[in-house]
């Protein structure tokens, strides 16, 4: 495994982090894979696009990038300052966005056998896909690039990462980090001052909303959001059991028994009826937990998507075994059998 240290300081905790606590998140899994840490999944994505700007791979903005319908505009945005998003397969499609939704992996076969045939990037989105397999290969490391948000499963502010196998790529983005603008040095200097978000819960509010006018300028962590991160690493496998634990209750039920168990999701989708939905949507609100109707690819592939509506069932490790065993047991009573 190789782990790239900008020439920045960083503290011995981010080392902690990245090699030590592999065992909890080891992205470079196999021989001669980089991990390049950014600020932000978003600043991740702006260095993975300017890379392949300056590799004419994306020669203007016209060049397409195809892009599932379910992200978020942000995403899209983003995409339009180095190319066109696009969601379906042209002759001007330079780049695969894989985005594996909720955690739950893509069609990686299919995927890339159409990228192999076209000549196309493939970059893996798995912004909530922090430790999740698809066979025996970790996501993240199919494609040629991965993308990594841990702001989504850990309380910090920022902190991102890309993983890709590309020595150049790699010494690209690590240059691009190191051109410190004036704007990183502020960001820092007021950051290093919030050891604990919660506690500084309305100026870190702040932070946030400036922080979005800092994804393009390429931050590496702050030392608060490696502290955050790497003294959040033991909740993911909170997020593991509460995963366990639904699976476990909902078992028998034909849709939770397909949903794969070596993932850490984001969330689970629950299907079924739209009156069942309905009423577990009801049912997760009741317990005070968040929930709403969203579209889920079932066939899990990018190039040959089929939505259909699930409802959230969240899972993060602030939520007690008790809780998560209550509304299972009760979203178990609503499902019809087998269904």
């Amino acid at each position: 495994m190789y782990y790239e240290v900008p020439k920045t300081p960083l503290p011995k905790i981010l080392h902690d982090f990245l090699i030590l606590k592999r065992k909890a998140l080891d992205f470079a899994v196999k021989e001669g894979y980089f991990v390049i840490p950014t600020a932000s999944g978003k600043s991740s994505m702006h260095l993975i696009l300017e890379w392949l700007r300056f590799k004419g791979i994306l020669t203007s903005r016209m060049d397409e990038i195809m892009v599932p319908p379910w992200m978020g505009a942000w995403v899209y945005k983003t995409m339009h300052s180095h190319g066109f998003p696009q969601m379906v397969l042209t002759p001007q499609t330079k780049v695969l966005w894989v985005y594996h939704q909720y955690g739950f992996p893509q069609d990686m076969d299919a995927i890339q056998k159409v990228a192999r045939e076209r000549n196309l990037i493939v970059i893996e989105d798995c912004a909530h896909a922090i430790n999740s397999y698809y066979q025996d290969a970790r996501l993240g490391t199919i494609g040629d690039f991965g993308i990594f948000s841990f702001s989504k499963f850990v309380p910090s502010l920022m902190g991102g990462a890309i993983v890709t196998k590309d020595e150049n790529a790699r010494d690209f983005f690590l240059s691009r980090i190191e051109k410190k603008r004036p704007l990183y040095s502020l960001f820092c200097f007021w950051s290093k001052y919030f050891d604990d978000v919660t506690h500084y819960a309305p100026l870190a509010q702040e932070l946030l909303k400036t922080s979005y006018a800092l994804y393009s300028y390429h931050m590496s962590m702050t030392r608060t959001v490696q502290n955050l991160v790497a003294s959040s690493l033991e909740s993911l496998n909170k997020r593991k059991e509460n995963y366990a634990t639904v699976k476990r209750i909902l078992k028998g039920n034909l849709w939770i028994d397909s949903l794969e168990t070596d993932i850490l999701p984001y969330v689970v989708p629950i299907a079924g009826t739209p009156e069942e939905l309905s009423h577990i949507v009801n049912v997760i609100k009741g317990t005070g937990l968040y929930s709403g109707l969203y579209h889920f690819d079932e066939n899990r592939n990018l190039l040959e998507p089929r939505l259909i509506s699930v409802a959230w069932l969240p899972i993060h490790q602030g939520i007690p075994t008790k809780i998560i065993e209550e509304v299972s047991t009760k979203i178990k009573e609503v499902l019809r059998p087998n269904s």
